[in-house]
């Protein structure tokens, strides 16, 4: 069961914003030319269009490929430090200990996005899941089943 305990959705909203901070920026270069191939085709134009002005440079320009390795360094940095503070509850694998909560599902969108971008089959999957003795592939194993919701 999903836990957001009273009192606590100001730290979830923090954790959520550091998140995105930490590995969202870090994973996105990374990702972004995959995310490009699976906007349909009749948006693909546009969604470009509005990434490259974002960004001021072609999607292909943002991460040099001699920078890749660099980059995927910083998003395991990312996630180890995320571990470390997970760790500071002293008991438990969630970011509330032994429950679920929100801050779980914000890390956890960001291990199915870069499953669902690279496949499992990929080099900085594997790494990434078995990082830390498989701590994001146990929770990897724990988002997986609500990915969908009917």
């Amino acid at each position: 069961m999903l836990t957001v305990p009273t009192g606590t959705v100001a730290l979830h909203a923090a954790f959520q914003s550091i998140i995105q901070e930490k590995i969202g920026l870090n994973i996105l270069p990374l990702i972004i030319l995959n995310l490009r191939d699976i906007v349909t085709e009749e948006s693909r134009e546009g969604w470009r269009r509005s990434r490259e002005a974002r960004f001021g440079k072609r999607l292909e320009d943002l991460l040099p490929v001699e920078e890749r390795p660099a980059a995927w360094r910083k998003v395991m940095e990312a996630f180890r430090q995320v571990g470390e503070w997970i760790d500071m509850n002293g008991q438990g694998q969630f970011v509330m200990g032994e429950s679920l909560s929100w801050g779980d599902i914000v890390v956890g969108t960001w291990l199915l996005q870069i499953r669902r971008m690279w496949g499992e089959d990929n080099n900085e999957w594997t790494e990434l899941m078995n990082a830390v003795g498989g701590r994001w592939k146990r929770l990897f194993d724990v988002v997986v089943p609500l990915e969908y919701v009917d």
